[in-house]
């Protein structure tokens, strides 16, 4: 009976140990999920789709944030990964969120990397067209600073509000105008006369 209770001792005593010191609890255990985190913000940002799955079936949050405060989603439409922006939507990732830093959404990010078919599936997905950013940019402000025509038409088309002002007061069209885009000027004023 003493040797029974010896081996039990011990065994729950090398149980502990290895949860203290195998990442099964704690600090450990956070260290595990920030390295899993890292992995999904890696292949998203390398438009890795496999790679952005394997990561997502290992029970990682699809909207986890970086040290930054975006999720993989942001990544992923500002790099212009449609096809890692579709698996992110199809696991759940919310095109609603906002970094804390700029405010800015996803959708707003997919400004900068002017896929057109990516912006139509994030707005199919929920995403808010008028949601403004911490210095009340929208996404068809962005669209106007990134000069991208296709995306200011299908914007308009989908009900962006021509009319909102960013914290300078401006609007995408005094914002087209001061860049000097005048393709981008017509299309704003067609929407404005309307």
């Amino acid at each position: 009976m003493k040797l029974y209770s010896l081996i039990l001792t011990s065994c729950m005593t090398f149980i502990t140990f290895a949860q203290a010191n195998c990442g099964m609890k704690g600090s450990r255990s956070m260290d595990y999920k920030q390295h899993l985190e890292a992995e999904l913000m890696n292949a998203v940002q390398s438009g890795n789709v496999d790679d952005t799955r394997k990561a997502l079936h290992q029970g990682i949050d699809v909207n986890a944030r970086d040290k930054h405060d975006r999720t993989a989603l942001m990544h992923a439409a500002e790099h212009g990964h449609t096809q890692v922006v579709n698996e992110l939507l199809r696991n759940g990732a919310d095109p609603k969120l906002k970094d804390k830093y700029f405010g800015r959404t996803a959708l707003m990010r997919a400004m900068r990397s002017g896929n057109l078919e990516m912006v139509k599936e994030l707005l199919d997905s929920g995403a808010e067209i008028n949601s403004q950013d911490n210095g009340f940019e929208t996404a068809l402000m962005l669209a106007v600073y990134y000069n991208r025509d296709d995306l200011v038409q299908l914007l308009l088309s989908k009900g962006a509000d021509a009319a909102l002002k960013d914290e300078n007061n401006r609007t995408a069209l005094e914002m087209a105008r001061y860049y000097k885009y005048d393709k981008i000027v017509a299309i704003l004023q067609e929407t404005v006369t309307r």
